[in-house]
């Protein structure tokens, strides 16, 4: 037997898989960074998001969506339009005007969808309407800190590119 054809044969070995290692883990590392939601759309989500669970300058839109009807939506819900942020504000509470100059602090160059749910699933069918575009999502879940036993509320934001 040939030592050194078996050794020679055996360092191939090692290089490839050293070499195929070294691919997939740069590949990898590739693909790791286009699923990061983009800066300037986070913090855009985070603020909207943030002035929605305060009381202030856009209205008193914390208090509409703990008071909002969802009762309708969600599986087999007989009005899942009824939960999108536009009609909760607007035809609900009222506060069509504060929602919309929230939503105009956004980012330009997205598109937005809002919802109130009463449920942890989509209570809507934005879902529906997005299946070919990268959608960022961000949720926060609103409860009444003065009557523990009322049902919080979800509210979720999407963005996608225009």
């Amino acid at each position: 037997m040939n030592k050194k054809g078996f050794l020679r044969i055996i360092e191939a070995v090692i290089a490839i898989v050293l070499l195929l290692g070294f691919i997939l883990y740069i590949n990898y590392r590739n693909v790791g960074d286009k699923l990061d939601v983009p800066s300037q759309v986070k913090d855009s989500m985070d603020s909207i998001l943030n002035q929605m669970s305060l009381d202030g300058k856009y209205g008193n839109l914390r208090d509409c969506i703990l008071k909002s009807d969802v009762s309708s939506c969600g599986v087999g819900g007989s009005n899942p339009e009824s939960c999108e942020c536009n009609n909760v504000f607007s035809k609900q509470c009222g506060l069509g005007t504060g929602f919309n100059d929230l939503m105009n602090t956004r980012i330009s160059g997205y598109d937005y969808a809002c919802e109130v749910c009463s449920e942890s699933l989509s209570c809507t069918r934005v879902s529906e309407k997005l299946e070919d575009k990268t959608v960022y999502t961000d949720t926060i879940f609103i409860a009444n800190t003065k009557d523990v036993s009322k049902e919080p509320r979800v509210v979720r934001l999407y963005f996608w590119e225009s």
